[in-house]
């Protein structure tokens, strides 16, 4: 009976983490995506200011 909840525990845990996984990976995807566009606009800047 034990070992039963027990399994259901870690496949609980499992689930959290592949969870956890996402949100990183999304959060590093958006700090890329806004890196991105701040060296896009600087790059405009510089452009814009090489005129």
């Amino acid at each position: 009976m034990n070992s039963g909840e027990g399994e259901h525990m870690q496949n609980q845990s499992d689930q959290n983490l592949d969870l956890y996984r996402e949100l990183v990976k999304e959060k590093d995807l958006v700090e890329k995506q806004n890196t991105v566009k701040a060296y896009g606009f600087l790059a405009m800047l510089y452009m814009y200011l090489g005129e």
